[in-house]
């Protein structure tokens, strides 16, 4: 993955001169993660990735490339951007912007932040892993689908997580609904998933001279 990325890197500074900006979502330990995304990128990896464009590239901020984005048409810079809020993002994430002063926007997603909920997608993956659920059968989605591999689990999963938030808000709420009756998920027990989202407290903690925010 790291071969991939800098590969990716290299060859678009190369032929496509001026700024490249990186989008992160969640940095986390694969094999311990509760979160279902196929955008995590382990802690051992983003270490290497991050001293590596602090020591070859120019990183800046956001608001300065939106600022100056005119000027630097022909420099080879990189901006640094998270998703979504995850904690992950104060706990590994920032201490490694921190120590190597690389500034970041991260953009929150609002609805999760001090209140014990977790994203839909994450809490689901996570329920149907602990319940060892083999099947799944939607009606509302025209899906049946067996999950008896991993393979099988993380594809459904990200069918399901994509067609959702594809939906409008009516429909999304008729499979969720399906969801829950079909497979006994409480709706309290679905947004259970602690210890996921960003609170505002370790927002406000992240220096703001090195970190900015927007929302999701």
């Amino acid at each position: 993955l790291i071969v991939r990325l800098l590969y990716f890197i290299v060859y678009s500074f190369r032929n496509t001169p001026g700024t490249v900006i990186l989008c992160y979502h969640s940095i986390n330990d694969l094999n311990n993660s509760k979160i279902f995304n196929p955008n995590i990128v382990a802690t051992e990896n983003f270490i290497k990735q991050t001293k590596f464009l602090g020591k070859n590239y120019n990183i800046i901020s956001l608001e300065y490339f939106v600022e100056n984005h005119k000027k630097l048409a022909h420099n080879k810079n990189v901006v640094i951007t998270f998703d979504d809020g995850y904690k992950d993002n104060f706990t590994i994430a920032y201490p490694v912007l921190q120590k190597y002063r690389l500034p970041a926007t991260m953009f929150i997603a609002t609805d999760f932040v001090n209140t014990g909920k977790a994203k839909f997608e994450d809490t689901l993956a996570y329920y149907f892993s602990i319940n060892n659920v083999t099947t799944i059968d939607l009606r509302s989605l025209h899906l049946k689908k067996t999950l008896k591999t991993k393979n099988e689990r993380d594809a459904t999963l990200a069918k399901i997580c994509y067609t959702l938030n594809k939906l409008d808000i009516d429909k999304s709420e008729e499979v969720i609904n399906e969801l829950c009756t079909k497979y006994n998920i409480e709706s309290d027990r679905l947004n259970n998933v602690n210890d996921i989202m960003l609170t505002w407290d370790e927002i406000k903690q992240m220096d703001r001279q090195l970190i900015s925010f927007g929302s999701h």
